[in-house]
């Protein structure tokens, strides 16, 4: 058996890729000098064997390759690995041994692959993830209808978000309508877009499918909705001639159908109708000569009133809104009012004036100014007014906004206590159109002026009063917000 000694080199073959347009050679030349046990250089053939693994000893056979009899001259002895499984070797291992074994004798120590032949992953920055860089998306480019989903919003991109809604379809749904021979009943079908009042039509497709079963003149008419201001549009007609039998589907549009054209830049909004007649007796009177199947509207829209955006929108900054802001859900912390309806006006009152309750039915606590912004507006009010009193009873209260209707709030039980108790009131006054400054009144009663139950003492105002127990003090706060619902 031969003895040999292995001097190792390895280069890559090639140049490597300067761009995308090349690939990266998926081959590494291994060169070696072999020296005869006398440490010349050695001639002749050899049987080469070389194998990949995981580790200096031991370790995974990765890959192997058989290159038969090689012709070493000078001692020179050269390779090129060259497998299909080879690239995925290197990128998928950290460290990669590779062993040679001449003439069935395996030369070790084996040696770590080096920069070289690790060049081959430089094809990995044409990629991510199997997929080539070209195919992401930049941030300046915009995102193509097909990759957006249904109805989705027509481009988003770094730059902003677009209100144009793209593939919007309205279907009918059916059941199947007779077409019976002349002078028989048509079929007809009806979708509805549901768009808002301002918006407009960008691109437009109608699909039609129908079915006849006799040669017939049919005439086939679609009518917009009135507020396009376009009138009926004729899909096929008598002038076209007879249709044979069979099954007609179609996709309209304006470039195949020009008189759709007038629709672009129209509101989508309402009913469209698609109506099939027959219009020549062929048959029987009655007789069914076809069935009316399918008739959908699809359309591009841009929705000036809005952008439309299904899930969580996460905002960071501000957010400015001119005109109406509608939310449903939980808004804001959860308190009082935040994110349902804008708060547009909100009134304080304060004050300590003394008022003597004792044997009056009905005495207006207070009396203030609220000047009122808006005719639709609700009035939420909550205060409360401090007091004592010596005996037990019951009392309502009563909140009036200029000439309106009083509103009860609630009703109260008191009991006899001479020390100072802090009673509340609340109340909603809604229907008020009035606007500008106006009287807020807030009155203790007793019900239906019952002379056993008279409203508490507040502070009875004379010259025996005990200085400790202070004056009457009375806070109101009323929120005037616009509702949104």
């Amino acid at each position: 058996m031969k003895r040999f000694m292995m001097i190792w080199a390895a280069t890559t073959c090639g140049l490597l890729a300067i761009s995308s347009a090349f690939a990266v050679p998926m081959t590494v030349t291994y060169s070696g000098r072999l020296e005869a046990q006398n440490g010349m250089p050695y001639d002749g053939e050899v049987d080469v064997i070389t194998s990949l693994w995981n580790a200096a000893t031991g370790g995974t056979n990765l890959l192997e390759q058989d290159f038969g009899t090689i012709v070493v001259e000078s001692g020179l002895l050269r390779i090129a690995l060259n497998d299909a499984a080879l690239s995925n070797v290197i990128k998928t291992n950290d460290d990669v041994w590779i062993q040679f074994t001449l003439d069935g004798e395996p030369m070790m120590p084996r040696q770590m692959l080096t920069s070289v032949p690790y060049a081959i992953k430089a094809d990995d920055a044409l990629s991510l993830g199997g997929v080539l860089a070209g195919n992401f998306v930049k941030k300046t480019d915009k995102v193509a209808n097909a990759a957006l989903p249904t109805n989705g919003l027509a481009w988003v991109s770094n730059g902003g978000m677009s209100n144009e809604f793209a593939d919007v379809k309205s279907s009918w749904t059916g059941p199947v309508q007779n077409v019976t021979d002349y002078p028989g009943l048509g079929a007809q079908a009806t979708v509805t877009a549901a768009e808002g009042s301002n918006s407009y039509m960008t691109d437009l497709t109608i699909y039609t499918q129908f079915t006849l079963t006799l040669n017939s003149f049919v005439e086939v008419i679609l009518v917009p909705p009135a507020g396009t201001g376009v009138g009926a549009i004729t899909v096929y007609n008598n002038a076209s001639g007879k249709l044979n039998a069979g099954i007609y589907a179609d996709t309209w549009t304006p470039g195949n159908l020009p008189a759709l054209g007038a629709l672009l830049t129209k509101n989508v909004a309402g009913t469209w109708t698609l109506t099939i007649t027959d219009t020549t007796q062929d048959a029987a009177p009655g007789t069914v000569v076809g069935v009316l199947q399918k008739f959908d509207v699809e359309y591009d829209a841009v929705r000036s009133n809005h952008i439309k955006i299904n899930g969580k929108l996460d905002v960071a900054g501000d957010i400015q809104a001119t005109g109406m802001v509608k939310a449903t859900g939980f808004q804001g912390d959860g308190s009082l009012l935040k994110g349902i309806t804008p708060i547009i006006g909100v009134t304080v009152f304060e004050s300590a004036t003394r008022k003597s309750l004792g044997g009056a039915a009905s005495i207006v606590m207070e009396s203030f100014t609220v000047n009122k912004k808006s005719p639709t507006s609700i009035l939420l009010i909550e205060g409360s007014i401090s007091g004592h009193t010596n005996a037990s009873g019951s009392m309502q209260q009563g909140w009036k906004l200029g000439s309106g209707t009083e509103v009860l709030g609630q009703g109260l039980q008191y009991t006899a206590d001479p020390h100072a108790k802090t009673f509340p009131t609340r109340a909603v006054i809604t229907g008020h159109t009035t606007t500008g400054p106006q009287t807020m009144v807030f009155r203790y009663f007793c019900p239906n002026n019952d002379t056993g139950n008279r409203p508490f003492a507040i502070y009875n105002p004379n010259s025996s009063d005990d200085g400790r127990l202070g004056q009457t003090r009375s806070i109101y706060t009323v929120w005037e917000i616009e509702p949104n619902f």
